[in-house]
């Protein structure tokens, strides 16, 4: 019985652990996309100044 409880616990703490990892993977992904999201406007916003030049 007592194995059984170990179990469940270990499971529910395996779970919460692996959430938390994969929220953070996500985040860590999201904030990598932005930042070349924000170098592609800054590149294209220099093309549009030199062709205006």
């Amino acid at each position: 019985m007592e194995y059984l409880a170990v179990a469940l616990v270990a499971l529910a703490v395996g779970i919460a652990i692996g959430f938390v990892a994969r929220s953070r993977w996500a985040n860590q992904s999201v904030k990598v996309a932005q930042e070349k999201a924000a170098r592609i406007v800054a590149d294209a916003r220099t093309q549009q100044k030199d062709l205006i030049l």
